[in-house]
C-alpha cells in the first residue's frame, strides 16, 4: 500500500507538536502547582511567516483561502494571534494552570479552555495521557543530550 503523501506536512507536524507540548503543560502543572502552565493557541493568524517555505503553488493557495477566510471572520490578524499569549500570561482567572486554551469555535473568535469547548477534547484532562507525553518528551531530550555529550566526546578524543 503506497503511503498517503501529505499536503501540509508543517501543518500536520504544529498540530502533533502543539497536542504533545499540551499535555506536557497538563503534566508539569500537576506536578507544580505552585508554577503556571497554560498551553495556548494562537488561532489561525494571518500575517504571520508559518508558510514561507512552501513551494510557490501552495503559497498561492494558502494566500487565498487566508483572504476569503478573512473576509468570513475565520481568521484573524497576528497581533490577535499575539494578544492570546499575552491575556494568558496576565489573566491568571480566565487562564487556569494546566489548562489549553484555544477558538471556542472554529479557528478565530473567543477563546476557551477546549477540554470544556469540545467534548471530544477531555483527553486532555486524561493524566495517562499527560505523563506518556512528558516521558516521550523526557526521552527525546535525553536522546538528544547523549547524542551531543557522545559528539562531544568524539570531538575532543580527536583533537
Amino acid at each position: 500500500m503506497k503511503a498517503r503523501k501529505s499536503i501540509a506536512p508543517r501543518g500536520e507536524t504544529y498540530g502533533v507538536v502543539k497536542y504533545m507540548g499540551s499535555l506536557w503543560a497538563s503534566y508539569m502543572a500537576r506536578q507544580h502547582p505552585n508554577i503556571r502552565f497554560v498551553s495556548v493557541s494562537p488561532g489561525a493568524s494571518k500575517g504571520t511567516q508559518f508558510f514561507d517555505d512552501m513551494p510557490i503553488a501552495g503559497k498561492i493557495l494558502v494566500k487565498g483561502v487566508f483572504s476569503l477566510f478573512s473576509a468570513l471572520g475565520r481568521v484573524h490578524g497576528v497581533e490577535e494571534g499575539a494578544k492570546r499569549y499575552i491575556d494568558a500570561l496576565l489573566d491568571d482567572q480566565t487562564f487556569q494552570t494546566g489548562g489549553f486554551y484555544a477558538s471556542k469555535k472554529g479557528s478565530s473568535g473567543p477563546v476557551a479552555e477546549q477540554s470544556d469547548a469540545i467534548p471530544s477534547f477531555d483527553e486532555y484532562k486524561d493524566t495517562k495521557l499527560q505523563d506518556n507525553a512528558a516521558k516521550a518528551i523526557h526521552d527525546i531530550i535525553n536522546q538528544k543530550d547523549s547524542v551531543n555529550n557522545k559528539s562531544m566526546a568524539e570531538e575532543r578524543a580527536t583533537s
